[in-house]
C-alpha cells in the first residue's frame, strides 16, 4: 500500500474512534471494504450503485451479484478510499474473474476503447440523506495503467511475446487504482444512500456479455452502529 493511503487509513481510524468516544459509544470498528457492482449497459447516462444488502439492483437478475460486499442495515461504514475497476466475468455467476484498473485490450477486446470513457470522462456523486458529500469527482483519479499488462508480456528466455493466458496485469489489491475520496463520510445502514456514476454518453459499442463496473470503497465498518 502506498504511504499516503496507509497514513490516510491510520488517521481515519483514529478519527472514527474519537467520534464514537465523544458520543459515549463503543462499537467494534474494523478495517473493511464495500464492493458495489453494475453490469455495463450500452444506452445509459448514469449507473446507480446500491450499498445496502436490503436493496435490489434491477440490472442483476437476482438483485445483486455473488461478488458484491454490501452494508448491513444495522451497521455503519466510514469511507476513506475508493477505486473503480472493470470486471470481465464469463457469466453472471462467475466468481473467478480479475479486476482491471483500466480497459485492458486483451480482456475487453473491441469494447476496450469505448470503456475508456469510464476512466477519463465520467464522475461520481455520493449523497447521504440528500446531503451531497462528494460531487463531480472525476473517475480519472482512479485510472491506473500498470507497467506489466496481460497480452503484452515477454518470456524470460525469449523476445517473443507470451500468450495472454500466461501474463497477468500487474495489480496490487491494496493500492492499484485506489485514491482518497477527500472526506471521511459515514455511510449508515439506516440512511438514504445515493452513489451514482455519471457518464457523458452511451457506449459507442455493445458491451461484452457480463462485463461490469466495480466500485470498491475502503474504510472502516462499525458493527451495530447505524444511526438515522
Amino acid at each position: 500500500m502506498s504511504g499516503t493511503n496507509q497514513i490516510a487509513l491510520r488517521n481515519a481510524f483514529k478519527n472514527v474512534k474519537a467520534v464514537y468516544a465523544q458520543a459515549g459509544r463503543t462499537p467494534i470498528v474494523t478495517p473493511s471494504d464495500l464492493r458495489l457492482e453494475n453490469p455495463i449497459q450500452q444506452n445509459v447516462n448514469f449507473y446507480q450503485f446500491y450499498a445496502l444488502q436490503s436493496e435490489s439492483n434491477p440490472l442483476f437478475a437476482n438483485g445483486t451479484s455473488n461478488t458484491e460486499l454490501r452494508l448491513n442495515t444495522n451497521d455503519s461504514f466510514w469511507s476513506v478510499l475508493g477505486g473503480l475497476y472493470l470486471g470481465d466475468p464469463s457469466a453472471a455467476a462467475d466468481a473467478e474473474y480479475q479486476l482491471y484498473s483500466y480497459p485492458n485490450t486483451t480482456a475487453f477486446a473491441a469494447a476496450a476503447p469505448a470503456y475508456e470513457m469510464f476512466f477519463n470522462n465520467s464522475t461520481f456523486d455520493i449523497s447521504i440523506n440528500n446531503v451531497q458529500y462528494i460531487q463531480k469527482f472525476l473517475t480519472s483519479r482512479f485510472r491506473n495503467v500498470p507497467q506489466t499488462q496481460a497480452g503484452n508480456g515477454f518470456g524470460a528466455a525469449s523476445a517473443t511475446p507470451t500468450v495472454a493466458s500466461t501474463v497477468q496485469d500487474q495489480f496490487d489489491g491494496n493500492e492499484s487504482g485506489m485514491t482518497a475520496l477527500g472526506s471521511l463520510v459515514e455511510i449508515s445502514g439506516q440512511r438514504k444512500i445515493d452513489i451514482k456514476m455519471n457518464v457523458p454518453t452511451g457506449l459507442s459499442v455493445a458491451p461484452n456479455t457480463a462485463d461490469r463496473l466495480v466500485f470498491v470503497i475502503r474504510g472502516f465498518l462499525a458493527l451495530n452502529a447505524a444511526t438515522r
